[in-house]
């Protein structure tokens, strides 16, 4: 049996065209919707961050890859900056609220992503 992650499976209940444009042609929306921009942004942040953590010489923190963000953030038209709101701003606060909570658990990070996959069975 092949193996595939939970989202997969997820989108293939949903519906199997979707999975098929996703998983099989790759396909991938041009501008991600702004929760998704969001998500992907504190993703990140928090990415360096845990690696900075773990690797004394990594070349980006957190704030840099904010500031990634920012830059492609000001090449929007006016329009689409109101359409998305003001997302680094957003991204910031949530990263912030992230760091107040969790800056001094004790917890000794590995990663800030894991891959997980389950073998199907034959009722999936």
């Amino acid at each position: 049996m092949p193996s595939v992650s939970y989202s997969q499976i997820k989108l293939g209940r949903k519906c199997m065209r979707a999975h098929y444009y996703r998983y099989v042609e790759n396909l991938r929306r041009r501008r991600p919707n702004r929760p998704a921009l969001v998500g992907t942004i504190v993703h990140d942040m928090l990415h360096n961050w845990v690696r900075s953590k773990q690797i004394a010489h990594w070349k980006t923190d957190a704030w840099d890859a904010l500031a990634k963000y920012e830059r492609e953030y000001k090449k929007l038209f006016r329009g689409e900056k109101e359409e998305f709101g003001d997302v680094p701003t957003i991204a910031a606060a949530i990263f912030e609220g992230y760091l107040r909570r969790w800056r001094h658990d004790g917890w000794r990070y590995e990663d800030s992503e894991v891959s997980f996959s389950t073998d199907l069975t034959s009722d999936i």
